[in-house]
């Protein structure tokens, strides 16, 4: 996803922050459809970049997800712009390993 999104990251080591995003837990399938376009937002917002997931939390109806997030620098170079992510083929699994597959409208 980053490696689309951007030419070039470079990023300021010693300015991570945690966010938690709240989604509803109805499917797996919306949570990721989500938290990729939230992730599209906070990059476009802000001059953060959302860079790993530490921690997903399923509760009865609600999925919490805590993400780290670095403040880009100047030298970060745009690449291509994403303009949402979709369910057109998505596909995740879960066994035997983890894989999943999402298609980004540019």
């Amino acid at each position: 996803f980053l490696n689309i999104y951007f030419e070039k990251i470079e990023t300021i080591e010693k300015s991570s922050q945690k966010q938690t995003l709240v989604f509803p837990a109805d499917s797996l399938q919306n949570m990721i459809v989500d938290l990729m376009n939230e992730c599209i937002f906070i990059i476009e917002t802000s001059e953060t970049i959302p860079v790993e997931i530490l921690e997903v939390k399923k509760e009865e109806d609600t999925y919490s997800i805590t993400i780290l997030k670095k403040r880009r620098n100047s030298k970060t170079e745009f690449g291509l712009p994403i303009k949402a992510a979709t369910y057109h083929q998505l596909e995740i699994k879960t066994t035997p390993n983890y894989f999943l597959r999402i298609i980004f409208d540019v």
